[in-house]
């Protein structure tokens, strides 16, 4: 079974590509040999992805992944071509022939979002956001939930890393006085020392590290690879013919973690596990509660929960 990784950076200089790399690295020890695996680095731009696909059909490749939500279009473009291989992209957005797939990271959020809340001394939390694509207001949302859990009278601040001359230091601790950030989801290969996770910043500037999501990809593409070497993925084209296909997995799948601190109290990180347990086993869903905008409108009663798609 063959598959190719086309990644529109490289792993030396994007964390991102950097965490998909590992789990097509992790394939080797679950599939062992049955499985032989090509990358394509920095194929960001139309011809640089449109060669790696060429190339991947001379193969031939059964599978096709692309890891950004901005590589959408060249995938599309790509399986309207090569309608004999399998294509993925890695965006929490159906749409039509390419099918899509991406962790419900809003889970993990809501984790780390309840520890904030219990360690923060000001009831002030900042958040960094990448950018607003499909998936990540949810996140945003679900931390903000479960900061609310654990402190009624926290304030969130939300701030985007595409922002101009974004700064967390300036822009979160000086001028909004937080004493928690939910940083990047991922470690910087550029500069490693850049804090990443839920960390909290000290008075005299120091960080310290609370938690961080914890990616599993080679087991969301050990699932993938074995549903398509199964009946699982042309059962599920036949049956949805008309409509885009979204795998939109969660921790109850193994794809995804939190991984706490050992600076937390132990009766936070105690509440944390029971959470977590309840998160994975499906007894806690981060939306099923009483939910109000900013402008004071209902959207949420409390008295059931949510779709995928109401959540994304």
């Amino acid at each position: 079974f063959n598959v190719a990784f086309i990644y529109d950076e490289d792993a030396q200089t994007s964390g991102w590509v950097a965490l998909h790399e590992a789990g097509r690295l992790g394939l080797e020890a679950r599939l062992g040999g049955t499985v032989h695996k090509r990358a394509y680095p920095e194929c960001g731009s139309d011809a640089a992805f449109d060669e790696a696909v060429r190339d991947a059909a001379s193969m031939p490749a059964d599978l096709v992944i692309s890891v950004q939500p901005t590589q959408m279009a060249q995938t599309m473009r790509a399986a309207a071509a090569h309608p004999e291989i399998r294509f993925l992209n890695c965006s929490a957005l159906a749409r039509g022939a390419v099918r899509t797939f991406s962790c419900r990271m809003y889970e993990a959020k809501y984790l780390l979002g309840m520890v904030a809340g219990a360690f923060s001394a000001n009831h002030r939390v900042g958040y960094v956001a990448e950018s607003p694509v499909m998936g990540t207001l949810a996140e945003i949302n679900a931390f903000a939930l479960g900061v609310a859990a654990t402190d009624p009278f926290a304030e969130v601040h939300l701030a985007w890393i595409g922002a101009h001359g974004y700064d967390w230091r300036r822009d979160l601790v000086q001028k909004a006085q937080v004493s928690v950030v939910s940083g990047r989801d991922n470690p910087d290969p550029v500069d490693p020392r850049r804090p990443w996770g839920l960390f909290a910043v000290t008075d005299d500037g120091a960080v310290v590290d609370l938690g961080h999501p914890v990616w599993n990809w080679s087991r969301y593409y050990e699932l993938m690879i074995r549903s398509i070497k199964g009946s699982a993925w042309a059962r599920e084209g036949r049956e949805n013919k008309q409509q885009g296909l979204n795998y939109w997995w969660g921790m109850n799948s193994g794809v995804m973690d939190v991984l706490l601190s050992r600076e937390l109290p132990p009766d936070v990180t105690h509440l944390a596990q029971i959470l977590r347990n309840g998160v994975t086993s499906g007894m806690i869903d981060p939306f099923h509660c009483r939910i109000t905008a900013q402008d004071g409108s209902v959207k949420n009663s409390g008295r059931h929960g949510l779709d995928l798609e109401q959540i994304a």
